[in-house]
């Protein structure tokens, strides 16, 4: 597997957080928090999560200490701290994956889980799995909450500009 694909899907990774945050933007905070009956409840919520879930994942792909986070751990009640902080954790993703080369995407990933069971698979299966693949599924449950309140979901789509990185990444 080659390093470029995680790198590629790092810029989308950071670019689809800002559409989705430029979105959130248009809302009213009261809008951001209300319970709307997603799996973490309210939009903010659910921003908070995909904050927690990076930040975690990413720490255990580097050797960091755990933080102690829980999946419904509140890191900011305040929307644009939330979304600087998301900013910043969104470099530090393509910052690693930069760093990355193909001994360490095929090496094992050893961690517990919240509940203490060791686990140990191929880094490449965590970081796409469950980094890559865990924000995707999160913004969309973001992205069905903007439209029933009305606001204009923002494209998801890998952006045309990647379409060429997409490709060569797998030649």
């Amino acid at each position: 597997m080659n390093p470029r694909y995680f790198q590629m899907m790092a810029r989308y990774h950071a670019r689809a957080n800002d559409a989705v945050y430029d979105a959130c933007a248009q809302l009213t905070d009261e809008q951001r928090r209300k319970d709307m009956g997603a799996f973490f409840g309210s939009i903010h919520n659910s921003l908070n999560h995909i904050l927690v879930v990076d930040r975690l994942w990413t720490d255990r792909f580097v050797g960091a200490p755990n933080r102690g986070y829980k999946h419904r751990t509140i890191i900011s009640e305040d929307f644009a701290e939330l979304r600087g902080l998301q900013k910043e954790h969104d470099q530090r993703v393509i910052n690693f994956t930069n760093d990355m080369t193909k001994e360490n995407i095929m090496s094992p990933l050893s961690w517990s889980m919240i509940d203490g069971t060791a686990m140990e698979v191929p880094h490449r299966v965590m970081v796409y799995t469950q980094l890559f693949n865990h924000g995707t599924h999160h913004r969309g449950q973001v992205h069905c909450l903007l439209t029933q309140l009305g606001q204009e979901g923002p494209v998801l789509d890998v952006p045309p500009v990647l379409m060429d990185e997409m490709f060569n990444a797998y030649h």
